[in-house]
Formats: C-alpha cells, sequence, structure tokens
C-alpha cells in the first residue's frame, strides 16, 4: 500500500510471542508493504517467524 506508515516487525514478533506464551488467540489481519520492502535484511529464522506469524489466524473459545 503506498503511503503506508512503516511496520516495525519486531514489535509484532514480540506480541505474537507473548500471546503464545500466554495462550492468547492471535489474529494477523494484514502486514501492508512492511513485509514486502523490509529496509532491513532478515535472517532466515526471522523471515520464517515473520510469515508464521503472518499467517496465524486464531480466534477465542466460545462458550454457550
Amino acid at each position: 500500500m503506498s503511503g503506508a506508515r512503516p511496520m516495525e516487525w519486531q514489535w509484532a514478533l514480540d506480541v505474537y510471542d507473548q500471546c503464545k506464551a500466554a495462550h492468547v488467540p492471535f489474529f494477523w489481519k494484514q502486514s501492508g508493504d512492511w513485509m514486502k520492502h523490509s529496509d532491513r535484511e532478515m535472517s532466515d529464522d526471522l523471515t520464517r517467524r515473520v510469515f508464521e506469524m503472518a499467517n496465524t489466524r486464531e480466534y477465542p473459545e466460545v462458550t454457550p
């Protein structure tokens, strides 16, 4: 998306890790341009983690 604000991927990964540690559902809605055109080189491990996070679609459990 042209004109999108920059996204700090490490901040997003920190939130993702906190949700996982606390067993809180995590839903990633969109990443915009930051994943496609990052200013920084990412290691293979970081690239894998960002891809995993960005494809996470978890929902809270609904109990009647």
